[in-house]
């Protein structure tokens, strides 16, 4: 798994951290992999990986905000499941702004396959007041 965590495509890395992460869980080894996918466009992948490692990923919490502000929902929408299965209730309020919008732009967000994390976090947005979205 070591091999192809450091491959040159990065979708082929993100399989391999996953792989590595389930196999190990050494957040000193696995984090860094895809902490290194937020620089390519395999972000959405790498912010996958990272929700799945959870609090011992938060190094990459910065990263994970910046992504907020993309111009495409999807990325935004993939940030915002890593932030909240990283950094759990205390990102609620960015998770749950970021989330609503994206699902407005683009309902099929609101459906796509993201980290478990997310399945907590989706029903209990869709159920919160408007004064908590805005």
């Amino acid at each position: 798994m070591r091999g192809p965590a450091r491959a040159d495509d990065p979708a082929v890395r993100a399989a391999a951290a996953a792989a590595l992460w389930a196999a190990e869980g050494d957040p000193a080894e696995v984090v860094p992999l895809p902490d290194d996918l937020l620089d390519t466009h395999r972000q959405r992948e790498g912010a996958d990986v990272l929700a799945l490692i959870r609090p011992p990923a938060a190094r990459a919490l910065p990263r994970l905000r910046s992504m907020l502000t993309a111009d495409c929902e999807w990325t935004r929408a993939h940030a915002a499941s890593a932030l909240w299965g990283i950094g759990g209730p205390a990102e609620a309020p960015v998770v749950v702004r970021t989330l609503l919008a994206a699902w407005e732009e683009n309902d099929a967000t609101s459906t796509s396959h993201w980290p478990a994390s997310t399945g907590w976090a989706r029903p209990r947005v869709r159920s919160c007041p408007t004064s908590v979205r805005s």
